[in-house]
This record gives structure tokens, C-alpha cells and sequence, in this order.
């Protein structure tokens, strides 16, 4: 209930594997923060170089409670906002009852 997908907190690096880290983000909470995540980030070369016991910040990208597992990203620190670049510029076409209005009988 703490962690919900997109919550940004600060874990530690448990333990580094050729797949990726083991993050303890809570005492008894572990997640993935897979190696193909840091490819797809700039910061990923910074995170590479990450030892057992060092703080890194990681996001929640994925809850698999069935399996019991975690699956973290690197956070972005830019929020992506490209959905209000999107908005239309086209004049309303009003309600349905607008429409009703204009018909005749």
C-alpha cells in the first residue's frame, strides 16, 4: 500500500547481478531495477557504476503481486507532459441538445 506504480523513493543497492540490481527500497521490500532500464536512460551509466550499500533513486514501474516481485526504472527527472501539446484548436461543435435545437420539425 505504501508503493504504488510511479512512487519515486530512494532504495538501497543490495546486491548487483549481470541482469541488474536488487534494491531494498523498505525492510523486507526488495525490486528489480533491470540493466535494460539503465540503457534506456542517460543516468544509466552513473547507475553502473553503483556498489552494495550505495542509495539509489528508483520509480515503481511494475507490481506483480501474484509473483511477489517489484520491477523498478529510473525516475525522469523531466515529467513528461507531451499530452498537453496535443489539445485541439478547433472550435467546440456545442452539446447534443444544441444540435437538437437546430433541426426542424
Amino acid at each position: 500500500q505504501k508503493f504504488s506504480v510511479g512512487t519515486v523513493t530512494d532504495g538501497t543497492n543490495d546486491k548487483k547481478e549481470s541482469f541488474g540490481f536488487f534494491v531494498r527500497i523498505a525492510p523486507g521490500i526488495t525490486g528489480l531495477l533491470p540493466k535494460s532500464k539503465l540503457k534506456d536512460s542517460p543516468e544509466g551509466p552513473e547507475y553502473e557504476n553503483k556498489k552494495k550499500g550505495d542509495i539509489i533513486k528508483v520509480q515503481i514501474d511494475q507490481i506483480m503481486f501474484e509473483d511477489r516481485k517489484i520491477a523498478l526504472r529510473i525516475p525522469s527527472e523531466i515529467p513528461d507532459e507531451s499530452w498537453r501539446g496535443h489539445q485541439s484548436n478547433q472550435k467546440s461543435f456545442g452539446t447534443m441538445a444544441d444540435l437538437f435545437k437546430g433541426l426542424k420539425k
